[in-house]
């Protein structure tokens, strides 16, 4: 066959085994068109129906010694987003992105994609891929986790706060505008019933004491609880999309700092959740750590849930499990759940009390919480894709008209 769709794949099996399959079932839909499906993956495959090739995530390791004496052109904004991604000099950023440059255009020469769908639009490995089918006329989408457990997005823009739901017309009006009805709502609030639990990566089995006891909180201390998510990586993309986003790391480590104060009087204690991604690359938010009511949490995300009053939240997915709770919450940044009537964003408070209360306004959470409810059925049923086993193979059928452009 001729015809290929590349797709990229960068979530281990353990973490979310039902992305492999929705490639299977993608590649069955495929095939009734006559299209091959090929599968670039930064992990192990485990599928073995899947032709597959394994690349680094790191792009440092394409890199080789013959591409340090190449005259290829570069693009300079890659560059330095690059250097900024890794920390490292412009020099060898240069060589990295001429080295990932080279692997794309061998790529796409070779099987002359009819669609790419890449993955984690912020990674520059999705970003010189998006350069690359732009040059050549490939349609191209990136794809993500979905804010709700067992969903993927297919973006045309960003798989952030600059995805279609913000940039597309077309969605914002229905966002606006739309009501969804008391089926759709019912609807969806029957499937996320089924979500075992709204933590996106494996549950820890190691035993430990209880959290308040094993971190010696005081019973009347209320825990307030910040999800921090892969900020450090979007902040080192290009400065119109960090101040879209916002906030950066200093920024971020000042809001802390100012809450923790804050509920420091009252006598309440702020937990810091890290990112897996903040800890590997050590991109931790270390400001608020030397007071006294901070505490860092690892361990049970569950019991963590459970003993928390207040979420806050930055570009962590959690946030859009958590809305289906009754636990109220508040947005230290841009979010497609912050808006009129929905949850607190802190750059619209003059002062970081007033944030606080606003956020710990129970009775205000429930008129909240029916707005909130509103926009996430919308988002579910017409912004996400369901990668549950009862519904691959629709999802997987859908997915493939839309990759061939299909009526």
């Amino acid at each position: 066959m001729n015809n290929t769709v590349i797709v990229f794949h960068c979530v281990p099996h353990e973490i979310e085994a039902n992305i492999e399959l929705l490639w299977v079932s993608l590649k069955k839909a495929l095939i009734k068109q006559k299209i091959a499906l090929l599968v670039v993956s930064t992990t192990k495959i485990v599928e073995k129906e899947l032709d597959h090739l394994i690349v680094p995530f790191d792009l440092r390791l394409l890199a080789t010694d013959d591409i340090k004496k190449s005259t290829e052109s570069i693009e300079s904004g890659l560059r330095d987003t690059i250097a900024r991604w890794y920390r490292i000099q412009l020099t060898d950023a240069e060589n990295i992105l001429k080295a990932a440059e080279r692997f794309h255009k061998t790529l796409i020469e070779t099987h002359r994609p009819i669609a790419v769908v890449s993955w984690q639009s912020s990674h520059p490995f999705s970003r010189i891929m998006r350069m690359e089918c732009v040059r050549r006329d490939i349609p191209w989408w990136s794809a993500e986790r979905g804010w709700l457990p067992n969903t993927i997005m297919i973006d045309l823009c960003e798989n952030n706060y600059l995805t279609e739901a913000k940039r597309s017309l077309t969605i914002r009006r229905l966002l606006k505008n739309y009501r969804p009805s008391k089926y759709e709502i019912d609807n969806f609030l029957e499937k996320v019933k089924r979500i075992e639990t709204i933590s996106r990566y494996p549950k820890e089995n190691r035993k430990q004491s209880p959290l308040r006891k094993r971190y010696h909180i005081d019973q009347k201390s209320a825990i307030w609880t910040i999800f921090t998510h892969g900020e450090p990586h979007v902040n080192e993309l290009t400065t119109s999309i960090r101040n879209v986003h916002y906030p950066t790391g200093e920024s971020l480590n000042e809001q802390l700092i100012k809450i923790a104060i804050e509920l420091k009087k009252a006598g309440d204690t702020l937990i810091v959740r890290e990112h897996p991604f903040n800890k590997i690359y050590d991109r931790m938010t270390k400001g608020p750590a030397s007071l006294s009511n901070v505490i860092y949490h690892e361990g049970d995300i569950e019991e963590l849930i459970s003993e928390t009053f207040v979420g806050l939240f930055t570009l962590s997915t959690l946030q859009f499990s958590w809305a289906m709770k009754e636990k109220p919450f508040g947005l230290l940044s841009r979010s497609l759940l912050s808006g009129l009537g929905l949850a607190p964003e802190w750059e619209n408070f003059s002062s970081t009390a007033q944030f606080l209360n606003e956020c710990s306004d129970t009775v205000k959470w429930r008129e909240r919480k029916t707005l909130i409810l509103d926009k996430l059925s919308i988002i579910y049923n017409y912004a996400l894709i369901d990668i549950s086993p009862q519904n691959l193979n629709d999802s997987a059928e859908e997915l493939s008209d839309i990759l061939v452009s299909k009526p």
